[in-house]
């Protein structure tokens, strides 16, 4: 890690996707090709420990990630953004949804406006590289709060998030590919984000595939809301480095405070069909 921390702050990066090329860079030849196959990534869900398996997390599903996060904030009400803004990323992973409205925030000359990026992951590995990746796209000049916890899950542990504090005017929540991992109370979580703080920006983003009806589900519990974003594709764009076709869905809201209703969540019904990753063909078919 001391490596990689060292080689990203002496680098020219500057953007997210400057540190995605830059991780593709470090694979081996084996990996360059299909980094998506890596064992240790189980279809991009598993917690990664190896500096080999996060390169590959990167090269593989980095530039979807940051795609899907960029066509999401199209219609954000940049505007509205008056004050001061704190970001937070729920299972940040190694920061690309943060790292993406980072960037974007700079192009709408919204960056001096960012106060704290908040960043919750459970995986020490993904989270020290998170933070090298931050620090390096804001140059230190915002404070970077990290948070080593799972967040809430239907089964608790002694190592599970339980709150967190808004300071800013304005708090932009990302939610990118976290919200379809069965193990998360949403009600929980939601909970969270509801806070009385402050003007919330929701955004949900993940592979529209057989546990998308879970994003659906969180936002149904905000109640009536306006969606600045809400995309359903099922050939939503192709990587360039490998031209695989992968998928979007995008629900996206300023909360307008109103009260949760978690009864509206159980009408959204899941699906019985499988599962399938963006790298398998199995989910365009």
């Amino acid at each position: 890690m001391t490596n990689y921390k060292d080689d990203i702050a002496k680098s020219a990066c500057s953007t997210i996707y400057d540190i995605i090329d830059r991780c593709h860079e470090y694979l081996p030849t084996q990996w360059k090709t299909r980094p998506w196959t890596h064992p240790e990534l189980n279809h991009g869900v598993d917690l990664l420990a190896s500096e080999e398996a996060l390169n590959c997390y990167m090269s593989a599903y980095g530039e979807m990630h940051s795609v899907k996060c960029r066509a999401a904030m199209m219609n954000f009400p940049f505007d509205k953004l008056k004050g001061s803004i704190e970001i937070v990323d729920w299972g940040c992973g190694q920061g690309i949804g943060s790292g993406t409205i980072v960037d974007i925030l700079k192009q709408h000359q919204l960056l001096n406006w960012v106060k704290r990026i908040t960043l919750v992951e459970p995986s020490p590995n993904a989270m020290q590289r998170a933070e090298c990746n931050l620090m390096k796209i804001v140059q230190g000049n915002i404070e970077i709060v990290p948070i080593n916890q799972f967040m809430p899950a239907t089964e608790t542990s002694d190592n599970t998030l339980n709150s967190i504090g808004y300071t800013y005017t304005n708090v932009i929540h990302i939610f990118s590919n976290i919200l379809d991992v069965a193990t998360i109370d949403l009600a929980r979580v939601a909970k969270m984000v509801a806070s009385s703080h402050g003007q919330h920006y929701i955004i949900c983003i993940g592979p529209k595939n057989a546990a998308a009806y879970r994003i659906e589900q969180f936002c149904s519990a905000f109640g009536d809301q306006q969606y600045f974003s809400c995309i359903d594709s099922a050939r939503f764009d192709r990587t360039k480095r490998t031209g695989h076709s992968f998928t979007c869905i995008t629900r996206c809201f300023a909360y307008n405070g109103a009260p949760l209703d978690f009864g509206k969540m159980a009408s959204i019904s899941s699906s019985a069909e499988k599962v399938f990753n963006d790298y398998d063909l199995q989910l365009q078919i």
